[in-house]
């Protein structure tokens, strides 16, 4: 079959912009292949044959989740992925049946392909970071995230793969939050993952950030492959053991957001992003047991808690 060639207009990229803000996307871009600069990705016609454009959607994070110490942080962190399948979903769905085009939707983060060349280098089906800064929505902040001029880099975008062609939306200009920014991004990394050239050493960053990814599962089974079995069953009973299943079935968890908390380029925080609590709750290979580590490390929770006075009287009762 021919395949249908559709040249979208201003008018239909209103109309698909306007779909994708009523489901749940904070602002939407468009930009044409041809305009795609990112020399490590594949050609994103591996994907979509008859590949021409690209609709990238943001979805804000939600602030309240970045206050969180605890892995329940990553249920606030995850909604935008949620949100993005069934907005992409749904735009996919509108852009075939109006226009008798193909549509296809790239994940925000995983799954990617593993092969040789990057198990040990993730590298996605497409870099969504150069797609938010090439079409107008971010640019390129020192700590190698998308900064959007109102959410800072506390934003997440999905992609839809398309054969429809159009003209691209411009790069911003005119905001470069970086070139004055006091919050220390890159000095803060505290494995030193971020490079002064703007590269992210990634098996740095991932050991430390993640502490349940697939590296770190990686090193906890060749640990048990080196012990007896009395060893391993111990080990097997262990809070990290059961953080790592966790992540196994897709529930990431990541502790350290010293590149973002921090950016001023957000109007999200700005009264308080110093304050955003650094991650504790979690376990390591080397403290596999963590019983250091409590649900309740606030106490349990009393109503009486909420009355004038109750800290000071407790102080008195444990004196």
């Amino acid at each position: 079959m021919k395949p249908n060639t559709v040249h979208w207009t201003k008018d239909d990229k209103e109309k698909i912009t306007q779909m994708a803000l009523g489901l749940g996307a904070d602002q939407v871009s468009f930009l044409a292949l041809k305009d795609y600069v990112s020399p490590a990705s594949p050609d994103p016609r591996r994907y979509l044959p008859r590949l021409q454009s690209f609709v990238i959607m943001l979805f804000r994070e939600l602030r309240g989740a970045y206050m969180d110490q605890s892995y329940m942080r990553m249920q606030g962190l995850k909604l935008p992925d949620t949100a993005w399948e069934n907005t992409s979903y749904r735009v996919g769905k509108f852009i075939e049946d109006t226009y008798h085009v193909e549509a296809h939707a790239m994940p925000q983060h995983r799954p990617f392909e593993v092969t040789p060349e990057t198990w040990k280098r993730i590298i996605g089906p497409v870099s969504i970071r150069h797609l938010a800064v090439q079409s107008g929505l971010a640019i390129m902040g020192r700590n190698t995230l998308a900064v959007h001029p109102k959410y800072g880099s506390f934003g997440r975008y999905g992609v839809l793969l398309t054969t429809a062609m159009v003209d691209s939306d411009p790069p911003l200009t005119d905001f470069d939050p970086c070139s004055n920014c006091k919050y220390p991004c890159v000095e803060n990394c505290p494995v030193n993952a971020i490079t002064e050239d703007g590269k992210v050493l990634q098996n740095r960053c991932t050991a430390y950030s993640q502490p349940y990814d697939v590296g770190n599962f990686y090193r906890f089974a060749m640990k048990m492959n080196k012990m007896n079995a009395d060893e391993r069953e111990e080990l097997i009973k262990t809070p990290h053991f059961f953080n790592l299943y966790m992540a196994g079935m897709g529930i990431m968890f990541y502790r350290c957001i010293e590149c973002t908390r921090g950016c001023v380029a957000s109007e999200m925080l700005p009264e308080y992003s110093d304050d955003i609590p650094i991650m504790k709750n979690a376990t390591n290979l080397s403290e596999p047991f963590g019983w250091d580590l409590s649900i309740y490390d606030q106490g349990k929770w009393d109503p009486a808690k909420l009355e004038e006075g109750y800290a000071e009287k407790k102080e008195e009762e444990a004196s």
